[in-house]
Formats: C-alpha cells, structure tokens, sequence
C-alpha cells in the first residue's frame, strides 16, 4: 500500500501485515465513507488533523494516568525508538522509514545517541 506524505507530498510504500489489512477491511466497511477519501475523519467530517489526534493522544495518557507531555509525535518517536533498542534496526532503515535525509537527522530525532555512546564507556570485557 502506498500513503502519501503531507509534509513531503510524495508517496511511501507502507507494508502491512494481514491483522493490519484486516482491520482496514472492517473499519470501511464500519464507515461507508468515500474509498477514495480520508481513512479517519474528524467529527465534523472533515480530516482527522494532526494537532487533533495530538489532543486526543494526550487525552488518553491522562486518563491512563501518565504524567509528561505526550503527543501525536511522540508515538512515532518511541515506534522508532522500540525498533532501534530492542529490535536493533540498523539506522539506515530507521532513517528511510523516517523520511530522514542523514543519519544525524535520526539519532537526532531518536535523542538515543548520547545514550549509546554512554553504554560504550561501561561496557565490561
């Protein structure tokens, strides 16, 4: 499946997995919508904006009872974090899956750097 990026206005391939297409399936049948427009919509029709999901995000941390200051963003940030740490996905990928254009731009982004670089000080031989 490709989804187009905003920011960027070109298109991503996106794989998705068969729960995923699943899930997709039921939700626009649930919606009888346009198959051609938006997958969610806002309440009054129109795209679900990010600074809307944004504030539904931080709606359901604080009712989970998490202190911080929680986004849209910060989903995709600890999505990449995840990937990077426990699932040691090589950089580049991360980079590519980003959109990023350096490698820099990611461990930026990610704030992981300084971590890792830490880790290499206290590693036991």
């Amino acid at each position: 499946m490709e989804l187009k990026l905003s920011k960027q206005n070109k298109y991503r391939a996106t794989p998705l997995n068969s729960n995923v297409i699943e899930a997709l399936q039921r939700w626009l049948l649930v919606r009888k919508g346009d198959p051609q427009g938006y997958l969610f919509n806002s309440q009054r029709g129109a795209v679900l904006t990010v600074p809307t999901l944004t504030n539904l995000v931080k709606a359901w941390c604080t009712n989970a009872g998490l202190r911080g200051n929680y986004g849209s963003h910060s989903l995709r940030k600890t999505w990449g974090y995840q990937q990077r740490i426990q699932n040691n996905a090589p950089l580049p990928l991360l980079m590519e899956a980003y959109g990023h254009s350096t490698q820099r731009q990611t461990l930026d982004y990610l704030g992981i750097q300084a971590e890792e670089i830490s880790e290499l000080y206290t590693l036991t031989l």
